[in-house]
């Protein structure tokens, strides 16, 4: 199970790491957007959430805001 859940936590950093939103935050690495500053559009549509990405794309039931993963 474990191996799965790594697989898949790679696949999704890989979708990350090719989106605008992305950031490279020191000492913590890549985070959707910045840190633990959610963003939103003028409409009100989440566009970034500021988790760390390594950790949320570890947990099986978390998504991405731009429904990429």
């Amino acid at each position: 199970m474990w191996n799965n859940q790594q697989s898949l936590s790679q696949q999704r950093l890989q979708i990350c790491r090719s989106c605008p939103f992305a950031r490279n935050t020191p000492a913590v690495g890549l985070t959707c957007g910045k840190l633990l500053r959610p963003e939103y559009d003028q409409y009100g549509n989440k566009l970034t959430c500021g988790c760390i990405l390594r950790a949320k794309t570890l947990l099986t039931n978390e998504r991405c805001p731009q429904n990429k993963w």
